[in-house]
């Protein structure tokens, strides 16, 4: 079947962004989608079709901290990699949720080297629900350096 699958994703959303001319916040986001998964041939996902509806809201303080939190809701959802976080599949063989919540948060801070580099350190976690399920939680850190680097092979 892995050979033969032909899935199937799309995404509609709406963004909102504003960047204040203040010192301490220094941007505001918000944005919403609407996501749908559809497995066009093959048996490698146990439901032919799923939805979802994704929201998060945004803030930039002092342009380097970066704060974020979402929610997604999630009917019979696959996500893009099999994410169990933001998809009613199990990490489980075999097993299946109908429905599954989804709290999401991001905390980021980028320290600017240069016009061009950067080190960020952030915190990413997901609070899940899946239906029947107990809460789960689970934390990602994260650390990275960020080059931009520009050069000329040849001027002509």
């Amino acid at each position: 079947d892995l050979l033969h699958r032909g899935d199937a994703r799309a995404a509609l959303g709406l963004r909102a962004q504003w960047f204040p001319a203040r010192r301490i916040l220094t941007g505001l986001g918000a944005e919403a989608m609407v996501l749908h998964s559809m497995q066009l041939k093959g048996t490698l996902w146990p439901q032919n079709s799923g939805d979802a509806l994704w929201a998060q809201a945004s803030a930039l303080l002092w342009n380097r901290l970066d704060v974020r939190g979402g929610y997604l809701f999630g009917y019979h959802y696959v996500s893009l990699f099999g994410t169990p976080h933001l998809s009613t599949l199990s990490t489980v063989s075999g097993r299946q949720f109908g429905h599954v919540n989804t709290a999401t948060y991001r905390v980021a801070y980028r320290q600017p080297f240069s016009h061009d580099m950067s080190l960020t350190a952030s915190v990413d976690g997901y609070l899940a629900h899946p239906t029947g399920d107990p809460f789960s939680h689970s934390l990602s850190l994260a650390l990275c350096f960020r080059a931009g680097l520009d050069f000329l092979l040849k001027r002509f």
